[in-house]
């Protein structure tokens, strides 16, 4: 089917955010039982497209290590840093800009 799902997209999205670390397609993938695997590895491909063609965005997500990963695009971490610096963000923005979120 592979059309587009901004459901899955936008699940796919956070979990990939709250992770902290990379996941496997595999991993993503099988984590939705009671959906399509092809269509919950088309919808995984659009997100890593769209946030691999976007230069303009404060995250970023990238293959690594057999698995994908979201974190601050460098143009974004440089930002959030320089906002920290100046005494514009609270506990929680240092926190994210600092890296991953850590249970």
């Amino acid at each position: 089917m592979n059309e587009e799902r901004p459901d899955l997209e936008a699940a796919i999205e956070a979990i990939l955010f709250v992770a902290g670390e990379p996941l496997s397609r595999n991993k993503i993938v099988s984590g939705f039982e009671d959906e399509d695997r092809a269509e919950v590895s088309a919808a995984l491909d659009r997100v890593v497209a769209r946030y691999e063609e976007a230069d303009h965005r404060g995250v970023m997500a990238e293959s690594v290590a057999g698995g994908v990963r979201v974190e601050a695009s460098e143009s974004g971490a440089r930002r959030a840093r320089r906002h920290r610096h100046r005494g514009g963000a609270d506990a929680d923005l240092r926190d994210l800009a600092e890296g991953p979120l850590q249970e």
